[in-house]
């Protein structure tokens, strides 16, 4: 099957540019980039889905106990709630000792 895009002028002339620099055809870098977009929305819909249980798991535990089931499936989620959020904890983590290294950098302060 295939289909048809029509790009405007200047995002069809945007991948002529980097379809070029990666010495491809423009056709095949738009595959690479559907595919890797579709992709991305796949797994970020599939987040959603397991995020929204894993809350509703959280919900369901302050009002009564979970099942063994329900706590491997919570712990299992936990952990993928820990695998999204790592890279914005990495980049926190960076943003923090910059500031932290721009205040050292700062004068000290007389006392009088």
């Amino acid at each position: 099957m295939s289909i048809t895009l029509h790009l405007d002028d200047i995002l069809a002339e945007e991948l002529r540019r980097e379809a070029s620099v990666e010495c491809i055809p423009p056709e095949e870098l738009a595959r690479r980039l559907v595919r890797d977009a579709l992709e991305e929305r796949s797994t970020q819909r599939l987040w959603q889905e397991q995020n929204r249980r894993r809350l509703e798991l959280i919900a369901k535990k302050r009002h009564a106990p979970l099942t063994a089931e329900e706590n491997e499936e919570f712990a299992r989620l936990q952990e993928l709630a820990c695998e999204q959020a790592a890279p914005f904890d990495r980049a926190l983590r960076r943003t923090v000792a910059e500031l932290q290294r721009e205040v050292e950098r700062l004068p000290a302060e007389s006392t009088p």
